[in-house]
């Protein structure tokens, strides 16, 4: 009985943190136009500035109603080479389906 009690609350647990997992489509900065977010923890985000793909790739965790993101960007340049790289810390807050932060919102797809 007692492992029951304790496999319950985690199970739980593990199930609130997975239900940001998934692909978002977000409007805002120009550098964040798509957002995906994993189940191991990873997220990964892509658009552009002024034409430059962007790309993000790292982990992200959740908090409460928190979504703290880290990300590598990458900005790569019209002739394919890689014009900046630098790291990112976004948070997000959860409300339903959708990811908000000051300046960016991300609904799920």
């Amino acid at each position: 009985m007692r492992s029951l009690v304790l496999v319950v609350p985690l199970f739980l647990l593990s199930a609130c943190g997975q239900s940001v997992v998934g692909k978002y489509q977000c409007h805002g900065m120009p550098d964040t136009k798509t957002l995906e977010l994993f189940a191991d923890g990873k997220a990964q985000h892509s658009g552009d500035i002024l034409g430059h793909q962007t790309n993000g790739v790292g982990t992200y965790r959740v908090d409460g109603d928190r979504i703290l993101i880290h990300t590598t960007v990458t900005t790569t340049g019209a002739s394919g080479n890689v014009e900046d790289e630098h790291q990112s810390d976004a948070e997000y807050h959860r409300k339903g389906s959708t990811l908000a932060s000051q300046i960016t919102t991300c609904k799920k797809r």
